[in-house]
């Protein structure tokens, strides 16, 4: 669940910046990744691409849009 929650975080970012592109992102962030996973070393990449999204997510709501800044950071 923690590595789903730092795609499902960095998707809704990209969502808020590019909303008329919910469905190709919605493949390149929660189907491809998967793809990718299951055909190389087990959880070292679902670790990373977590850890990148909520890297994305804070990052987005600590400089780009200022909202709640400590909770976020």
């Amino acid at each position: 669940m923690v590595s789903f929650g730092g795609v499902w975080r960095m998707f809704q970012v990209f969502i808020k910046e590019f909303p008329e592109l919910e469905k190709p992102l919605a493949l390149t962030f929660f189907f491809l990744p998967s793809l990718f996973f299951w055909g190389s070393g087990i959880l070292k990449d679902s670790i990373t691409f977590s850890a990148l999204g909520y890297f994305v997510y804070s990052f987005y709501f600590v400089f780009i849009k200022p909202e709640k800044v400590f909770k976020k950071f």
